[in-house]
């Protein structure tokens, strides 16, 4: 869960351009992913979890939230 956390707090970084900004977020879902696919099961959901609000972020970010 920390090293989920880790790329949670690296992926709402508010730092750089907009297309940098989306493309850290972005990347930061594929991270979770990744981290919660190699969780022990009762840790996945709550990894799997931290990606709605990334989600989110792309979105308004995309312009389409």
């Amino acid at each position: 869960m920390i090293e989920a956390l880790k790329a949670y707090s690296a992926a709402v970084s508010d730092k750089g351009t907009l297309e940098q900004r989306i493309a850290r977020a972005e990347k930061g879902i594929e991270e979770i992913d990744r981290i919660a696919d190699e969780a022990d099961p009762e840790e996945q959901l709550s990894i799997g979890s931290l990606n709605e609000s990334l989600y989110m972020l792309v979105g308004a970010l995309k312009g389409g939230g």
